[in-house]
């Protein structure tokens, strides 16, 4: 069985949340997965790349940027010592061109939304160090879980074996056993742990599923 790593993410609209949300994930001694969002490519926004340089964010941190125009985000994410990103083959600002002149500078992973073809990702993989599947529509935490994302997983697995696969969004109690079983690598997991009484016990709790 492969080993499977749960990944805090933090999904604020604003800054000043997303900084408490970062220091109380702290202590958990983890990598966090920073979502950000443009209001254009999600309907949701979050706080812009100006605001980014306010957050002070555990090493091996990864920005997802929901975004439209990336490389304002990647400048900002760069500054605070984020080194990995996700980013979306249906953004109008990502192309395999694009990502073949700076995956040398950054690590970086393809993510697909329900419903894409993927059949789009394959001219990344040369220059990728894994894909994100989202098994919801994206742009705010509690969203819908969407089984047959699953499948794409299953797919991505068989296609390309040796490739990380991390899935996102409606990750639990019930879904995460379900996403382990497909062959995924790392859970990012958000509303799980959010509200919690006891947050490391919470965390231990979903890693051991």
């Amino acid at each position: 069985m492969q080993h499977v790593n749960i990944i805090p993410s933090v999904l604020e609209r604003t800054v000043s949340a997303a900084r408490r949300r970062i220091d109380e994930l702290k202590q958990l001694d983890v990598p966090l997965h920073l979502d950000l969002m443009d209001g254009r490519f999600v309907t949701t926004r979050s706080f812009g790349p100006k605001s980014i340089m306010q957050l002070d964010v555990p090493p091996h941190t990864t920005a997802h940027l929901m975004v439209d125009e990336p490389i304002p985000w990647i400048n900002a994410c760069w500054r605070i010592g984020i080194r990995q990103f996700v980013l979306h083959v249906e953004s109008r600002g990502v192309s395999p061109h694009a990502v073949r002149n700076v995956h040398k500078l950054f690590d970086i992973t393809m993510a697909i939304d329900p419903g894409t073809p993927i059949s789009l990702l394959r001219p990344y993989v040369p220059h990728i160090s894994g894909f994100h599947v989202m098994t919801v529509k994206p742009g705010r935490q509690g969203n819908l879980f969407i089984p047959s994302q699953l499948t794409v997983v299953k797919r991505l697995r068989r296609q390309h074996n040796g490739m990380p696969i991390a899935v996102d969004g409606g990750m639990n109690e019930t879904t995460i056993p379900l996403a382990v079983a497909a062959g995924v690598e790392r859970i990012i997991v958000g509303s799980a742990l959010t509200h919690v009484h006891d947050l490391r016990k919470k965390y231990r709790q979903l890693s051991s599923l």
